[in-house]
């Protein structure tokens, strides 16, 4: 089927294939994309908040670990 007939039939079934609505849904798109990353954000959060709270000497120990990567990364090489 050739791009001018698929578009004939999109408009004979009332699909509106103009820039207006391919915004409109490319719009809602994003802001469906948004809110999952949004929630997803909001889960992971719990989780480590969860995680810290059963096992906290671990989270610290690894704070202090990702702290002295940090800190050997960055230091001055003279």
């Amino acid at each position: 089927m050739t791009q001018s007939t698929a578009d004939h039939q999109d408009l004979s079934n009332g699909k509106d294939t103009s820039t207006s609505a391919i915004k409109d849904r490319a719009s809602k798109t994003l802001e469906k994309g948004v809110e999952t990353a949004r929630e997803t954000t909001a889960q992971l959060t719990e989780s480590g908040s969860r995680f810290v709270r059963e096992n906290p000497g671990l989270a610290v120990a690894g704070a202090i670990g990702v702290g002295v990567l940090i800190g050997l990364m960055v230091r001055n090489r003279d």
